[in-house]
């Protein structure tokens, strides 16, 4: 696993093609799985209440999109944002408009984004420039919970917002970090959620 600070998730928003610089920021500052920020569309998505609504997500099988439900009732979420990413995703949204079936994040072609097209058009020369690799994109959600750690979140509350069932999937994964997070000073640069 690999841990970007908030600088070093910037750098990487800006530098990938823009296109894609609010799906990592939105991914990065959410904690939400490749599959449901590329899911993301229109009717889930409530600016004005600073909340995404998990209820499907885009897989790839033998080169065959779907979007399906989450796998457990728990990945069914609301997820409040930082209230700087509604400004953001409106931006993105002007520049480069939802589907036809309202989804937020699409492929240059316009469709679904697959996700071995963006890795290697997109992902890895972005990740080579800003931030060295190796990093995954589920990095980024793993960012996030050191984000949330550092403010010294209950991983209940983690849980919650990844959309785990358990509290001991996240204590085991990131237990450390929430440890580090209770012994750090209040007063973290990182906006709270």
């Amino acid at each position: 696993m690999r841990f970007l600070s908030p600088d070093e998730i910037s750098q990487l928003a800006d530098t990938i093609d823009p296109r894609y610089r609010a799906m990592v920021l939105a991914t990065s500052y959410t904690g939400c799985r490749v599959g449901e920020i590329a899911a993301l569309d229109l009717r889930h998505y409530e600016p004005d209440r600073r909340l995404i609504r998990i209820e499907r997500s885009l897989s790839e099988v033998r080169g065959y999109l779907r979007i399906s439900e989450p796998k457990t009732p728990a990945a069914r979420r609301a997820i409040t944002i930082p209230a700087w990413l509604p400004p953001v995703l409106t931006q993105h949204l002007a520049r480069y408009p939802a589907s036809p079936d309202g989804l937020i994040f699409t492929a240059p072609e316009g469709g679904p984004t697959r996700r071995n097209t963006f890795r290697s058009r997109f992902w890895l020369p972005a990740v080579a420039d800003a931030v060295w690799p190796p990093i995954r994109f589920h990095d980024l959600r793993h960012s996030h919970v050191a984000l949330l750690s550092k403010q010294a979140r209950h991983p209940a509350v983690i849980a919650a917002r990844l959309g785990h069932v358990s509290v001991k999937t996240v204590l085991d994964v990131y237990g450390h970090l929430s440890e580090a997070g209770r012994r750090r000073q209040r007063g973290a640069t990182v906006e709270r959620f």
